[in-house]
């Protein structure tokens, strides 16, 4: 804030800017003289709110100073009750619904921690005009575009060891992966902790789409990967929108052994729920990446049609081998040890290996599929409609499992939806089947 004011200082801007400071009380204001200095030099308008002083409890000696400086002051509140006061609401929306370019218009900058940072914003939305044409927060995202609104937060450090503090919210993860989608909102996990990212997502530097891949799942390894772990400011942005701590829970000691592939392997309840999250989370990641391919506005383009299409191609010859292969056959191996025992487990595979061999290859484009290229846009309609339909039932059968483990139902639905999953899979493969025969 310091290297701002200095350069507002000695670069002085056409209209006088606006300084709303909050502290605990005289004590504790910074930099106290060059604040004092700028405000009675008509070089800035100074607002002091301070929290641990009352009004009827102030000593006018003490203040009298400050209104001969011009200092504006408000007492037993913080700085979003300052600007929220009719004597200043007003001043700050109408400057700040200006448009970029207007000699008038506000550039905000909000320095501080990070739940500050989050309240002060709160306190804009407040202000803003919020109707059916331009919400609030659309306002906010386009000054932060424009960067007409900026925060410099301060780093602190980030623990992220799990808490047993009981006002902790424990969230489980039946509930994280129902949030990768605008309706439900943008949740994300990052080293256990969970964080609602649904107001950032259009707030973020890289854009909303790089978020969304990894919403409603695990995001610990892409976070990393980014390098973002090294960085506290980010670091402190995160920590603004952390809900809770993803729940564990203490399953039953009991291990059965199982014999697979002629191999014994021995199989837990927490082992079946650890396998059940992992293939959530891989079916999460594969729909994200769905939404995001199928979202593009691809009425007017035979080349984005094609582009989906390329994507469908990736789930049928990759995914759904892969996801039947290395996640379904496990957990059906996992629940028939545990709560299935009469069912053999060379039954399980033999039926999982029929659906992998019944995947039909995928025609090599859409030109194959359909003769003329004013069709390509019906052809991925349907190739779209039929795949979303797909990810949200298996989506739905793995978030009831989930469910049933997370709450200790009867363990007897599990391969009752293991087969409902399976059964998805053979409906889907069929409708793909046909479609591609269309021609």
């Amino acid at each position: 804030m310091m290297s701002l004011l200095k350069y507002l200082d000695s670069n002085p801007p056409r209209y006088t800017p606006h300084l709303f400071y909050g502290c605990k009380d005289l004590s504790h204001i910074p930099h106290k003289d060059y604040l004092f200095s700028l405000s009675k030099n008509k070089k800035l308008h100074l607002h002091i709110s301070f929290s641990r002083i009352q009004e009827n409890n102030a000593k006018p000696e003490d203040f009298a100073s400050m209104k001969e400086m011009g200092i504006d002051m408000a007492f037993d509140g913080y700085v979003d009750k300052l600007i929220l006061s009719d004597k200043y609401r007003e001043l700050i929306k109408n400057h700040a619904l200006l448009p970029q370019g207007n000699p008038e218009s506000a550039y905000l900058y909000i320095c501080g921690r990070t739940g500050f940072s989050k309240t002060i914003i709160g306190a804009l939305e407040t202000l803003l005009p919020n109707d059916h044409k331009c919400s609030s927060k659309m306002i906010i995202d386009r000054l932060i575009s424009e960067k007409r609104l900026q925060s410099d937060l301060f780093t602190e450090h980030i623990s992220r060891q799990r808490n047993t503090d009981n006002s902790i919210k424990y969230i489980p993860v039946s509930d994280v992966i129902e949030h990768n989608n605008p309706e439900k909102g943008y949740w994300m996990v990052i080293s256990g902790i969970v964080y609602d990212l649904t107001d950032y997502i259009s707030r973020h530097p890289g854009g909303a789409k790089i978020m969304t891949a990894s919403c409603g799942m695990d995001a610990t390894r892409a976070y990393q990967n980014a390098g973002h772990h090294m960085w506290p400011s980010i670091e402190a942005v995160l920590k603004g929108y952390q809900i809770g701590l993803v729940e564990t829970f203490d399953f039953s000691t009991i291990i059965e052994p199982c014999l697979i592939d002629k191999k014994v392997v021995l199989v837990s309840r927490k082992g079946l729920y650890d396998d059940w999250v992992k293939a959530a989370y891989k079916l999460i990641e594969m729909q994200n990446t769905l939404y995001n391919c199928y979202s593009i506005p691809y009425q007017s383009s035979d080349t984005n049609c094609k582009i989906i299409y390329d994507i469908h191609k990736l789930i049928v010859e990759e995914f759904l081998p892969d996801f039947l292969e290395n996640q379904i056959k496990p957990l059906m191996n996992s629940v028939a040890a545990l709560y299935e025992k009469d069912k053999p487990i060379n039954e399980i595979h033999c039926s999982i290996d029929k659906i992998i061999k019944s995947i039909v290859k995928p025609a090599r484009s859409l030109k194959d599929i359909s003769s003329q290229e004013n069709n390509y846009l019906n052809v991925t309609d349907t190739i779209t409609l039929t795949d979303n339909l797909f990810f949200a039932s298996a989506k739905l059968a793995l978030y009831k499992g989930l469910k049933v483990l997370e709450l200790d139902q009867s363990p007897s639905d599990l391969m009752e939806l293991m087969n409902l999953l399976c059964d998805e899979f053979i409906q889907y493969i069929s409708k793909i089947t046909s479609l591609y025969k269309t021609k």
